[in-house]
């Protein structure tokens, strides 16, 4: 228990922002125009993709993958 503990706490989205924040990441990806560090672990929970998409898009993601959507618990039936 106490290790599985270990794993849901050193894994939690607030921990892992926070370590790459620190560099200890060394899989960042850099802008080639500024070299500038993008951020991987940036939104978290409250990131919405239906919210940072053209209403198009939603609308062709939900009927190209409607089924997957379904599966995943993205779209109710």
């Amino acid at each position: 228990n106490e290790k599985m503990e270990n794993i849901i706490r050193s894994t939690n989205f607030d921990n892992l922002k926070k370590a790459e924040q620190e560099g200890y990441f060394v899989e960042n990806v850099f802008k080639k125009s500024s070299n500038q560090k993008i951020n991987f672990f940036h939104k978290g929970p409250e990131n919405n993709w239906k919210f940072n998409l053209e209403n198009e898009i939603v609308d062709e993601i939900n009927l190209k993958f409607k089924n997957e959507m379904i599966e995943l618990g993205y779209l109710k039936i």
